[in-house]
């Protein structure tokens, strides 16, 4: 029967045109009658015109990939850290062992600066610096770890910038202080 340029054909499938071992198949067929040999060129250069996208185009998700996973490509270089603090010796004796905030900082002499430290915070109160810290001298520990501010509780932490901190014994106590702090 025809309907609008469409024949239905019935039909079974044979067993060995199919990878189905254990049923005949058997339904009714659409099959579309082409009425001229325009469109089976017009449907060969679809085709064509499929199978070529692929070939010019450039999947941007792809290409960052490749881009992010070039073993070529050299690594940005390590920034900068955003806080780095030297510490300065002002004491007259040379101090050994020196460790601020459980960071080694190591052996100062008199009037001597250590490298910048990268720090992740460093915590002040009334503009002195309020980590703890200790170092030997001639064999005696000093630490400030009782220190006691009597300006006021001005807690503050900062996690940015380049500090240098002073470090001097005063009596029998280690005593840290911001190189731009007047407090004595």
């Amino acid at each position: 029967e025809r309907l609008n340029g469409i024949q239905e054909v019935s039909g079974s499938i044979p067993l060995s045109s199919t990878n189905i071992s254990h049923s005949i198949i058997s339904r009714p067929m659409v099959v579309q009658i082409k009425r001229s040999s325009n469109n089976l060129y017009f449907n060969f250069a679809i085709v064509i015109m499929l199978l070529l996208v692929p070939l010019g185009c450039n999947n941007p998700i792809e290409q960052s990939f490749i881009e992010d996973h070039n073993p070529t490509q050299e690594p940005d270089p390590p920034a900068e850290p955003k806080l780095q603090i030297s510490f300065s010796n002002k004491a007259d004796q040379t101090m050994q062992n020196v460790i601020v905030d459980n960071i080694y900082i190591g052996d100062l002499r008199s009037g001597v600066s250590s490298a910048y430290i990268k720090f992740d915070r460093f915590r002040f109160d009334s503009g002195l610096p309020d980590e703890n810290a200790s170092a030997e001298v001639d064999e005696v520990l000093y630490t400030n770890y009782y220190r006691g501010y009597w300006c006021g509780t001005s807690k503050y932490t900062i996690d940015s910038g380049k500090f240098v901190i002073d470090i001097s014994i005063i009596d029998t106590m280690l005593f840290l202080s911001d190189s731009r702090t007047s407090c004595p």
